[in-house]
């Protein structure tokens, strides 16, 4: 149960986070403005079966659950690594080490669907996109989980937190 108290921690500060409006804001309007420009712009233009504006909806949601699930959760650990130092409080405390990173990665999950349902939930509302079946939803989250791990892998690794930027480039860029 020590990935629990790992998990809430980190949720903590991200609803602290959520609670300012530009860190919301930020993490999506990259997604809004494809979503906007393509869907409004090429949608009437393209033919694709069922829809282009849901087909675009469905990729930019993947895409907003990929780099959010990575980007965030590499930062939030490599600050708190090497900046902070609050990472090295949790490594000390009694929970195990496979615990901590899995509550890491949860919570790089959790940010990761959060962030990419609110750009659908938009797409939904404004669009009427069309909802995803449980198969795709289940692939966004395993999709996340990789994500995420890779994201706590990146942020133990790099010396600088800039460099996380540099590997997001690398392989999901």
């Amino acid at each position: 149960m020590g990935w629990y108290a790992v998990y809430q921690r980190e949720m903590l500060l991200l609803w602290k986070k959520i609670g300012r409006w530009g860190y919301v804001f930020s993490s999506v309007i990259f997604p809004f403005i494809y979503l906007f420009s393509f869907g409004l712009g090429i949608g009437s233009r393209m033919d694709v079966v069922g829809g282009y504006l849901p087909f675009l909806a469905k990729g930019i949601m993947g895409v907003t659950v990929m780099l959010n699930a990575f980007q965030q959760t590499a930062s939030s650990v490599s600050i708190g690594r090497l900046y902070l130092r609050t990472f090295h409080s949790v490594v000390l405390s009694p929970v195990k080490a496979w615990q901590v990173i899995f509550g890491l990665v949860l919570c790089g999950v959790t940010r990761g669907v959060l962030l990419g349902g609110l750009v659908f939930l938009v797409a939904w509302l404004a669009f009427d996109a069309g909802g995803i079946n449980a198969l795709a939803a289940s692939g966004l989250i395993g999709g996340s989980f990789c994500f995420a791990s890779m994201g706590v892998v990146t942020g133990l690794l790099v010396k600088n937190p800039d460099d996380v930027s540099m590997i997001n480039n690398f392989f999901i860029g």
